[in-house]
């Protein structure tokens, strides 16, 4: 996080290119078109990320140009921008949780309930909506980036952590 750029603040996507960017925080970023993640004629699948408190002049959160993005199980929350605050383009997004909403399948928009998004602890808690809200798929990894087990009670979490007991409760 914390990254300052005129494309893609945290990460930028360019010319045919097809990454899989999996189980990320995407936080405090900063750039002209896309503060977390900006597509470029490229066709990414982007899953269980947590894309927060970036900001753009267009899309805040993810910003879309001649791409075909797919978004599955990732928390587009607090993004700010001009035009398009979480969302710029038109990707194929899916259990998502995405303020102000999205068109898509199994997608909220409810308040992700983050530990301290301001101390950048982008933990979920106990009563967030995005626990065992997602839907498995084959690029899942084994565990989140805390080393907790990736899906827990059978479904798997929006976003870049999966939820442990141990950890907290709100």
């Amino acid at each position: 996080g914390n990254n300052t750029g005129t494309h893609g603040g945290g990460i930028f996507c360019d010319n045919d290119s097809s990454p899989t960017i999996v189980n990320n925080f995407i936080s405090q970023n900063n750039a002209n078109l896309g503060g977390g993640i900006y597509c470029n004629n490229s066709i990414p699948i982007i899953a269980n990320n947590t894309i927060v408190g970036n900001t753009a002049s267009f899309g805040g959160g993810v910003h879309c140009t001649y791409s075909s993005p797919v978004i599955v199980n990732t928390i587009l929350w607090f993004n700010k921008a001009a035009t398009g605050s979480q969302i710029w383009g038109t990707p194929k997004v899916a259990c998502c949780n995405v303020q102000g909403g999205c068109p898509g399948i199994a997608n909220i928009d409810a308040g992700p309930l983050l530990v301290d998004l301001a101390g950048n602890d982008l933990h979920l808690t106990w009563d967030s909506p995005c626990r065992d809200a997602g839907i498995n798929h084959p690029l899942l990894p084994a565990t989140d980036f805390d080393g907790d087990p990736r899906v827990r009670f059978g479904r798997v979490d929006i976003g870049a952590d999966e939820f442990a007991n141990h950890l907290y409760r709100l």
